[in-house]
């Protein structure tokens, strides 16, 4: 209900981050931004959290991919520099599989843990369970 159904869980990070910065003076890095600056810096950390959005994958993908493949693309400029951005985000949120296997495994079984247990707290207030989050159906190594 809090974001309207959209990007929940980086709409949850990126205010949770601006929380703790505005907690206290000492942990907000940004306090002594100018105003431009400080805007300029709060919409590229909203964009590269929503960049995060698994559902935004394969648009912003094929995006980057298409300016590329066009000889287009200028990652010193403008939107190219901000989608540039974006995409180093997304691939550094999406990297587990590239790691050694045990280390991998770890964090795959870590992440389900917490899958999982939002899917029973779905399931348990009458919510529709989430992608990959019932226990019951999801095939790990599929997902």
């Amino acid at each position: 209900m809090r974001h309207n159904d959209i990007s929940v869980l980086e709409n949850h990070h990126i205010a949770a981050a601006f929380a703790l910065m505005n907690a206290e003076e000492q942990n907000n890095w940004m306090h002594k931004f100018k105003t431009d600056d400080f805007k300029r810096m709060r919409k590229l950390m909203i964009d590269v959290v929503f960049a995060t959005d698994m559902s935004k994958h394969f648009g912003e993908v094929g995006q980057f991919k298409s300016l590329i493949a066009n000889g287009d693309f200028k990652p010193n400029q403008g939107t190219d520099k901000q989608l540039l951005i974006k995409m180093i985000f997304h691939m550094s949120d999406i990297s587990n599989p590239t790691k050694d296997f045990k280390l991998c495994r770890l964090w795959t079984d870590l992440l389900f843990v917490e899958f999982f247990a939002q899917g029973d707290l779905e399931k348990q207030h009458g919510f529709p369970v989430s992608l990959f989050y019932d226990r019951e159906t999801t095939n790990i190594a599929k997902s």
